[in-house]
């Protein structure tokens, strides 16, 4: 069965996210991704939600490999590639590229999906959940007076 979160954690991860938010405080992106992190920290259940829509996707690689994204890693993959508007090579180029973007994805030090695996993976979220995720994110930062979720209109990507 395919992790909700992933909660094993290599040698380097604890730098990464120790470096990631130090990165230029000032820069718009760093706060915008710090803030709906903290959102989505607090709507973990809509991890299940994702883990019924990726239930029909296969746990290993043609190869035998056993799975490397969580249900967290591919929603937050699928939200930071709405964000910034990108193609899947390119998430996936980004996300190897970038300690913002692996701490976000919670990627960390692991190795981030071949962009076909990712794509198939994002594209097994259903539309439903996606606003569901959205709708959660968007209510929790009205709550909290958060202004990413004014910004924060996801659609389905």
């Amino acid at each position: 069965m395919r992790k909700q979160i992933q909660d094993d954690h290599d040698l380097f991860d604890e730098q990464y996210r120790n470096f990631a938010w130090a990165i230029d405080p000032k820069n718009p992106l760093v706060n915008e991704l710090a803030m709906i992190d903290k959102l989505l920290d607090e709507i973990v259940e809509i991890l299940d939600f994702v883990q019924r829509d990726l239930t029909g996707q296969p746990q290993k690689a043609p190869g035998g490999r056993p799975t490397v994204a969580s249900c967290e890693q591919i929603l937050r993959s699928a939200i930071l590639m709405q964000l910034r508007g990108l193609h899947y090579r390119q998430l996936a180029e980004e996300i190897d590229a970038s300690m913002l973007y692996r701490k976000f994805t919670r990627f960390y030090g692991k190795k981030v999906p071949h962009f076909t695996r990712l794509n198939e993976l994002i594209k097994a979220i259903s539309p439903e959940t996606m606003e569901k995720a959205n709708e959660a994110i968007v209510r929790l930062g009205i709550k909290k007076k958060s202004k990413t979720a004014n910004l924060f209109a996801m659609t389905r990507p």
